[in-house]
């Protein structure tokens, strides 16, 4: 047998025996119809029959296709439902508009043992039943939790439609600390996987104002390269030299530092340590030599290869060129881990006594909370440390060493004081058996949290450990 015409045949001697084996009951049930469906798509070949008058033909036109086709059946429909087929993953339903026997995928459709329950869900679902949306951009996805840290569960293309099956409560999203608009919804996908999606990267659509035309006018006019730009997070590139060479810098790595963009209304916002800049933009134009520029501002891109991007800002503040990377680290656990690294290394250095002091420069206490008290450090004012800073702040251990300093130094401290303008000192340290040897380091010294000279004249402080 030719095997296109196999199935078609299949089908209908079996909805012919299923006619026969049950007497009048013949309907698995009663459908919503969730996603519309074109009923001359997979008609059966099974012609209807003349004796069932349970369902009528609609009077709504909507429900026989609407204009866009005549036979389209509409999301939201309560249709009787046939037979199921575990082979092709099928529900065969009653057309309500021509009677025909037409087969559709069964995630198009949800099944109720009576019509009445199917019509209480329809009635239900009708706020939603006409809505779709389309995807602005490249990547947007469905999570298995209406939060976007949960799972993702399937991954659209720009341009392509999802069914919105209800609005629901989630986690806010923001970015950079500010909440974007929006709202989560439950949604379903081209081939029926459900997850949620928050909408501020969509087109919704009414079903009866026709196909979304025009979609892609809502968002820039975008290149492959430029999907990448919307659908990938970007981090400054130092991120991942931090994380290589295991020098994390607090002050410099955190979720607010990145590309923050913003499709549908044309917006891009630039976190950068000195630099925070935010445009908008008619247009993203591409150049001749490769790179693009955002019309109407002083912002242009480009990009080295598909993992990375070069953003160069040309007006007076925060003119210069920064490096970006595509980065899907957790950066919350990151920064836990630099935390409690910090958190240990002060516990070793305490472990056999809190309290260092010297007769030149005083004593100095560490506790296991992050706080220093320091008394009588007079030599050290107002060279090292301003007049009224007080005796007492917060103690990080966020600085590092440079290659040249590495194998003298075991790390570098900043002492943050209470008192005056809360001035921060800071110092290389290295731990003795007996004590503490400190040195101060200058800002001069120091390129961000790493330490690569101790200039000229060295402030070298030594401390025994006290056991009283």
């Amino acid at each position: 047998m030719n095997p296109p015409l196999r199935r078609p045949l299949l089908l209908a001697t079996a909805l012919l025996l299923a006619f026969s084996l049950s007497g009048c009951t013949r309907r698995l049930g009663w459908g919503v119809v969730l996603w519309n469906f074109d009923g001359t798509e997979r008609t059966t070949g099974i012609a209807e029959d003349p004796g069932d008058e349970s369902v009528p033909a609609p009077d709504n036109p909507a429900a026989e296709g609407g204009p866009e086709s005549p036979d389209r059946v509409t999301a939201g429909t309560v249709v009787p439902v046939l037979i199921k087929s575990n082979i092709n993953q099928t529900y065969v339903v009653e057309h309500p508009g021509t009677r025909t026997k037409v087969e559709v995928p069964i995630w198009k459709i949800e099944l109720f043992r009576r019509k009445k329950d199917a019509e209480t869900r329809a009635r239900a679902f009708a706020p939603f039943a006409r809505l779709y949306a389309v995807a602005l951009r490249d990547g947007l996805v469905l999570r298995d939790e209406p939060r976007n840290t949960a799972g993702q569960v399937y991954r659209m293309r720009r341009d392509q439609t999802i069914k919105l099956l209800e609005r629901t409560e989630g986690e806010a999203v923001t970015t950079g600390g500010k909440p974007l608009p929006g709202e989560w919804y439950l949604a379903m996908g081209e081939d029926g996987t459900r997850g949620y999606v928050f909408s501020n990267q969509l087109r919704i659509y009414d079903e009866s104002e026709g196909p979304a035309a025009g979609a892609a006018a809502s968002g820039p006019d975008m290149s492959a390269e430029l999907d990448h730009l919307f659908s990938r997070t970007w981090r400054p590139a130092y991120f991942k030299t931090m994380i290589e060479q295991d020098r994390v810098d607090l002050e410099r790595l955190g979720p607010q530092f990145g590309i923050f963009t913003d499709a549908v209304r044309r917006q891009i916002r630039i976190e950068y340590p000195g630099a925070s800049r935010f445009f908008n933009y008619t247009n993203i134009l591409p150049q001749a030599d490769g790179s693009f520029r955002f019309e109407g501002q002083p912002l242009g891109i480009r990009f080295p290869d598909p993992e990375s991007l070069e953003l160069t800002i040309d007006s007076d503040y925060g003119a210069g060129t920064y490096s970006f990377i595509v980065f899907d680290q957790d950066i919350r656990e990151i920064v836990r881990r630099e935390e409690l690294r910090r958190a240990n290394v002060l516990s070793r250095m305490i472990a056999d006594g809190d309290r260092f002091v010297s007769d030149e420069w005083g004593a100095l206490t560490l506790s296991r909370s992050g706080r220093f008290t320091w008394a009588a450090y007079d030599k050290l004012i107002p060279d090292a440390v301003p007049e009224y800073a007080g005796e007492a702040g917060a103690i990080v251990l966020g600085l590092f060493p440079g290659p040249l300093l590495a194998g003298e130094w075991d790390g570098g401290l900043s002492l943050f004081f209470d008192g005056g303008s809360r001035p921060r000192v800071d110092f290389v340290y290295r731990a003795t058996p007996g004590g503490l040897d400190l040195q101060l380091v200058r800002p001069i010294d120091k390129e961000w949290a790493v330490v690569n000279t101790l200039s000229e004249p060295p402030v070298r402080i030594r401390f025994r450990r006290s056991t009283n």
